[in-house]
């Protein structure tokens, strides 16, 4: 801050000393000595002089060779503009807006930014645009706020360039024009306004008047994140997180991303607690990210909330407590988040934190599926499917099954599989079925498995195969479906498909057996009484019908039976 232009007060007894100050305090500018500056700014404000006073002001604010005190700014700049100083009422007037350092005070803000504007001061004039395009302290009217902006540019304000820029852009009391708001933006930008910097790349970013290069959107986002606006930092920090403009970088996106969310920026609050609880850039920590969430989520952002949710229903990084998961994931969903939605379905469902309420239920994943949401539309159909919390309804069963099933979803399209192959709703079509079946197969899941595997056992819908169905058969029963477990026991057993195989059929049967099912006890009585190739063994055979008889097993009993009879079952050895 120069000190030239101060004029010279008082008696001509003081002439040297206000000289002496000047002089003192623009030496100490220039050699960035910024207590010394403050200490011959504070003499010469204390004097009087209104451009000192101004700039004491300014170095309250910024905490320029002083503690920063807003609360001192303010009361020097009120002195300097109770003498005409226009910086010092337009300084003001920005104080009063904010109500930073003074009490919020629009219509206080209103006749500083008028009185510094109407002696054409370009900041003045900048700030009275400011109040025209927000309706603080008088009529809203982007017309005028246009009209103070331009004479604001006119008379240097790099921060009314931008602002024009952005009021093109936005078609704010003008025609919008994204040609023109590069145009403006721009000349902010390049003069090193930071909010100019950070819309310039977002105009690169998404191709707005401009052609469409993430490069350049990173540098100019760069630019001003280096000046340490929070837009931009968050914008840095999302582009090394997605690689595009920039390689990605882990590290530098925590970096950046916790800039932003150190100054209070929303977005970056939610996104960095994405990033611990990833363990992306930083050590992973669900309690770190937690603590993020609820930041973000206790200002409104309804994806930290349903992420807060999430954590309280599953207890990572915090206690379980289903209560406020549904608390949280309500404020999601009513503010329109599809997973808020989901989970608030799923807690009424299950009674968690709410009283069970199958129709509720409904209604959110309803929500939550109208919102695109795969997993509410497969819940939506099987509700209709079933009557659960809404009347049963084949034919809307039918369509958001459909649905989810176009998204990838593998149970929906398991379902829709299974309503084709039994023509439920809809024309018998086993080579539809098939297709679907296939389709959730190959996403692993083990009930679409196990059926691809009927469905070529039995050339149903597809030649038939029983190479193919023992295939389909043992990739769902290596995922522990019984079912599928079953068949491959009876392929293995009977020699379909694959060579016989005792032991394999064995292996199988005692899989299914652990799973309490009563065929498979049933089945490895049979075998054992039968012998693995050929050796019979009673005791085994005996324990596994007696297990199987126990569950109700008729025909184990009469094998049971008969083993008494011929001498082969000892009641004392079970």
């Amino acid at each position: 801050m120069l000190l030239a232009a101060f004029v010279l007060l008082g008696p001509a007894r003081n002439y040297y000393v206000q000289w002496s100050a000047i002089r003192k305090a623009q030496a100490a500018f220039l050699a960035k000595d910024y207590s010394e500056q403050f200490r011959q700014t504070a003499l010469l404000a204390k004097m009087g002089h209104a451009d000192a006073q101004s700039g004491l002001g300014a170095m309250y604010w910024h905490g320029q060779g002083i503690a920063q005190n807003a609360k001192l700014a303010a009361f020097w700049w009120g002195k300097a503009a109770e003498q005409g100083n226009a910086d010092a009422a337009s300084w003001l007037s920005q104080a009063y807006s904010q109500g930073n350092g003074v009490d919020q005070n629009d219509q206080l803000a209103l006749k500083f930014a008028t009185q510094s504007a109407d002696k054409g001061n370009a900041n003045g004039q900048y700030a009275l645009g400011g109040l025209y395009m927000q309706g603080q302290g008088v009529a809203q009217s982007h017309e005028q706020a246009l009209y103070w902006w331009r004479k604001a540019a006119d008379g240097g304000s790099i921060e009314a360039v931008y602002c024009i820029g952005r009021a093109y852009y936005l078609g704010e009391g003008v025609e919008k024009d994204d040609k023109l708001a590069v145009q403006w933006v721009r000349r902010a930008a390049e003069r090193g306004e930071p909010n100019g910097q950070a819309l310039l790349g977002t105009l690169y970013f998404r191709g707005h008047g401009i052609g469409q290069d993430d490069r350049l959107a990173f540098e100019w986002w760069m630019k001003a994140a280096t000046a340490g606006l929070a837009d931009a930092q968050y914008a840095v920090a999302s582009a090394y997180i997605t690689g595009k403009g920039v390689r990605e970088d882990d590290a530098q996106a925590f970096a950046w991303m916790s800039k932003a969310a150190n100054q209070g920026n929303i977005l970056a609050r939610s996104t960095l607690g994405g990033l611990y609880a990833q363990g992306r850039g930083v050590a992973q920590s669900y309690g770190q990210a937690v603590d993020w969430w609820r930041k973000a989520a206790q200002e409104g952002n309804v994806e930290a909330g349903y992420n807060l949710a999430r954590a309280y229903s599953l207890g990572e990084g915090t206690e379980r407590d289903d209560r406020l998961a549904a608390t949280w994931a309500a404020k999601a969903a009513n503010g329109d988040n599809a997973e808020a939605q989901y989970l608030l379905g799923i807690l009424y469902h299950e009674g968690r934190g709410l009283l069970p309420d199958g129709r509720l239920a409904f209604q959110w994943w309803m929500k939550a599926a109208i919102n695109g949401h795969a997993v509410a539309q497969f819940n939506v159909g099987i509700s209709y499917r079933d009557g659960q919390g809404t009347e049963k309804d084949e034919s809307r069963a039918f369509t958001w099954l459909s649905k989810a099933s176009d998204q990838g979803n593998e149970l929906a399209q398991f379902a829709l599989g299974g309503i084709y192959f039994d023509g439920v709703g809809v024309p018998k079509d086993a080579a539809k079925a098939a297709r679907l079946w296939r389709k959730a197969a190959d996403q692993g899941n083990a009930m679409a498995q196990e059926a691809l595997g009927n469905v070529y056992s039995r050339g149903a819908g597809v030649l038939q195969s029983n190479a193919d169905a023992i295939a389909w058969w043992l990739r769902s029963a290596k995922q522990g479906y019984v079912p599928a477990e079953m068949h491959v026991a009876y392929a293995y057993a009977n020699g379909e498909g694959t060579p016989r195989d005792d032991k394999a059929a064995e292996t199988w049967w005692l899989e299914a057996a652990k799973a309490g099912n009563v065929d498979a006890e049933f089945s490895l009585g049979a075998l054992y009484y039968r012998g693995i190739d050929g050796k019979p063994n009673y005791p085994e055979a005996a324990k596994w019908f007696f297990k199987a008889a126990e569950h109700g097993n008729s025909a184990a009993k009469t094998h049971l039976e008969l083993m008494k009879e011929n001498g082969q079952f000892d009641s004392k050895t079970l």
